[in-house]
C-alpha cells in the first residue's frame, strides 16, 4: 500500500511540475484524447489529480472509428472509466474506411486525422483552446525512428513537440482559416513502465486495442521488433532518442523563424514557388520552404527524396517539363515559378473575352525585338476583343502561318501542358502564352522568321496602365 501511494504521489508531482513548465499556472479548459488505454488513462488520472491546484476544466474525447467489431463496446467502457475517474466524456463516431479509400491515405493516417478532427470539433464546442494527448517516451522513440527511415529531415528527427500550436485540420486548403489549438503532450518524458505502474496503482483495467499488436503497421513493427532489440544492446535507448529529439527541437525552432521569413517572399499568394528566390536561399532553409509548399499544395508523404527532386527541378530549365511528386500531384515550371499542374488545369478556361474597349479589362500588347524596338502593337478591332482561351489545333502565332504546337513540341513542352495552356488570342492568331513566355517567343511578319518577344500591359482605367511584364 505504501509503495502504491509512493508511485502515485511521485508520478503526480512530476506531472504537476511538467504542466507548470508548459505554462499552466492558472485556469484552463482542456479536451483530452481518450482511448481508454494505459497512456490516455494515465493522462486523464493525472490531469484530474492536478485540476484543483491548476484550476483545470476537463472534457474527455473518445473517437469510435468503427473499424473493429469491438469498437462500440470499447466506447461504452470508456464512458464507464470516465464516470469512475469523474471527468465528463463525449464520444465521436467516425469511419476512416471510406475516407482512406477516397483520399488514398493509409488506414493509420486516415484514422489519425479523424481523431484530430473529432478532438478539434469537441474542443471548439466546449470552448477548450487546449488539446492534451497521452504520448509518452516510447511513442517519441517510435516517431523519431519512423521519420529517420522516411528521410523526414530535422523536423521529423525532433519528434513530437511537448507543446505546439496547430491548425486543425492542417491537411486541407478549404480557403477558410481552420481553428488553432494548443496541443500538449505532458507525458512525453514518462516511460511506459512508469505509466503502467501509475494506472495499476488506481486498480483500474485499461482497454487493450488488439490493432496495437498488429505488426503489419510500421509503428507497431518498430515497437515490437526494433525497440526491444535496441534496448538489449542499449538499455537507455528510448531515453537517449527522446533526449536527442528535444535538443533538435530547439534547433528546429530557430530554423522555423528563418523559414517563415523566407516563405513570405518565395511562395506567392497563388501558391506558386518562385525558383529564382528559392535558389538564393541557404539549402537548410530552401528545403524547409519546399516542404511547406508541398504541404500547401496537398502532398501527404514528404520524404527527403521528394524535396530533393523538387530542388533539382527548380534548379533546372523546367519550363517544358512535368514531374509527379505525390499521389496524383504533378508540378511544372511556369514563368519563373513552380506551379501544380492541377492549378494550371483549373485555370484553363475555355474562353474569356477581354474587350479592350472596357476601362477595366483591356490589354495593351507590344511585339518587340531584343533592342526593345516596337515592331507591332496588338489592338482588338471593333467587335473582335482579345480573348484568353486554351490552345486549339491549328492555332498559329499572330500574323504568321507558323503553328503554335510545332514550336511547343520543338521546345519539348509536355503534352499535358500543351492541352492546358492559356493563350492570349486576337483575330490574327496567338499573341502570347503567359505561362511559358520565357521559353516560347512569338514570330511576326515585320521581322520575318526572327524570334522576338512580347510585352503586355493590363489597362485598368482609360489611358492608364496597371501591372506589366515582358518576355
Amino acid at each position: 500500500m505504501a509503495r502504491t501511494r509512493s508511485v502515485r504521489a511521485g508520478f503526480e508531482q512530476r506531472f504537476l511540475r511538467r504542466m507548470r513548465l508548459l505554462g499552466f499556472e492558472s485556469a484552463a479548459s482542456i479536451a483530452v484524447g481518450f482511448s481508454g488505454g494505459y497512456d490516455s488513462l494515465a493522462l486523464a488520472l493525472a490531469l484530474r489529480a492536478v485540476s484543483a491546484p491548476l484550476d483545470l476544466e476537463l472534457i474527455l474525447v473518445h473517437v469510435d472509428h468503427g473499424l473493429r467489431s469491438e469498437s462500440a463496446a470499447d466506447a461504452r467502457r470508456c464512458v464507464h472509466l470516465a464516470d469512475v475517474i469523474g471527468i465528463p466524456i463525449e464520444v465521436a463516431t467516425a469511419s476512416s474506411g471510406p475516407r482512406h479509400q477516397r483520399e488514398r491515405l493509409g488506414v493509420e493516417e486516415a484514422a489519425r486525422r479523424e481523431r484530430y478532427l473529432a478532438l478539434a470539433r469537441i474542443a471548439e464546442s466546449n470552448q477548450s483552446p487546449v488539446i492534451a494527448l497521452g504520448h509518452q517516451i516510447e511513442d517519441q522513440a517510435e516517431t523519431v525512428l519512423l521519420h529517420l527511415v522516411r528521410g523526414s529531415g530535422l523536423r521529423g528527427l525532433s519528434g513530437m513537440r511537448e507543446r505546439e500550436t496547430r491548425a486543425i485540420p492542417w491537411w486541407t486548403d478549404s480557403g477558410a482559416d481552420p481553428p488553432r489549438f494548443e496541443v500538449i503532450r505532458p507525458l512525453l518524458h514518462e516511460s511506459r513502465q512508469a505509466i503502467v505502474d501509475y494506472v495499476d496503482s488506481h486498480e483500474l483495467t485499461p482497454i487493450h486495442d488488439p490493432t496495437n499488436d498488429d505488426r503489419v503497421f510500421d509503428r507497431n513493427w518498430i515497437r515490437h521488433e526494433i525497440l526491444p532489440r535496441f534496448e538489449e544492446r542499449w538499455p537507455a535507448a528510448q531515453k537517449t532518442i527522446g533526449r536527442s529529439a528535444f535538443v533538435l527541437d530547439q534547433d528546429v525552432d530557430y530554423l522555423d523563424q528563418q523559414t517563415e521569413a523566407a516563405i513570405e517572399t518565395v511562395i506567392s499568394s497563388d501558391r506558386t514557388l518562385r525558383t529564382d528566390m528559392l535558389r538564393a536561399l541557404h539549402p537548410a532553409i530552401s528545403s524547409r520552404v519546399i516542404r511547406y509548399w508541398l504541404e500547401l499544395i496537398g502532398v501527404d508523404e514528404i520524404g527527403q527524396d521528394v524535396i530533393e527532386r523538387v530542388e533539382a527541378f527548380a534548379s533546372s530549365d523546367n519550363e517544358a517539363r512535368v514531374i509527379e511528386i505525390g499521389r496524383g500531384i504533378s508540378i511544372t515550371g511556369a514563368g519563373g515559378a513552380l506551379i501544380p499542374v492541377e492549378q494550371l488545369r483549373a485555370n484553363a478556361i475555355d474562353e474569356m473575352p477581354m474587350d479592350s474597349g472596357r476601362e477595366t479589362a483591356g490589354w495593351h500588347v507590344e511585339i518587340v525585338d531584343s533592342t526593345t524596338n516596337v515592331h507591332g502593337i496588338a489592338h482588338a478591332p471593333p467587335g473582335a476583343p482579345l480573348r484568353v482561351r486554351t490552345l486549339r489545333p491549328g492555332d498559329c502565332w499572330y500574323g504568321t502561318q507558323q503553328h503554335v504546337t510545332d514550336d511547343l513540341r520543338a521546345y519539348g513542352i509536355h503534352p499535358l501542358l500543351r492541352e492546358n495552356l492559356l493563350a492570349m488570342v486576337a483575330n490574327g492568331g496567338v499573341l502570347l502564352i503567359p505561362a511559358i513566355y520565357p521559353t516560347i517567343r512569338s514570330r511576326v511578319d515585320e521581322v520575318g522568321a526572327k524570334k522576338v518577344g512580347v510585352r503586355w500591359t493590363r489597362v485598368r482605367e482609360s489611358g492608364k496602365t496597371g501591372e506589366s511584364s515582358e518576355s
